[in-house]
């Protein structure tokens, strides 16, 4: 997605479009989504990533998670302890 309409999602608080995914998507959909676009924007992996757009979609992947899989018990536990 690109930088503008991320920007555009971010202010409206449409995280689970920065995702590609709808607000019903499984659970498992969820965790894909998120680990898929944190690998896609990650520095390391890719040098030419903007790091604005890098920072807004980990902040998507990071709410998205905490709304979906956190309650599930599927992702998290181990920042707990």
């Amino acid at each position: 997605m690109a930088l503008e309409r991320t920007k555009i999602c971010e202010a409206q608080g449409r995280w689970f479009e920065i995702l590609g995914l709808s607000p019903w998507a499984p659970a498992a959909a969820v965790k894909d989504a998120c680990r898929t676009a944190r690998v896609k924007t990650h520095p390391d992996r890719n040098g030419d990533v903007d790091l604005e757009l890098a920072q807004i979609t980990n902040q998507a992947a990071d709410r998205v998670t905490r709304l979906v899989l956190e309650p599930l018990g599927l992702w998290g536990a181990h920042f707990s302890e």
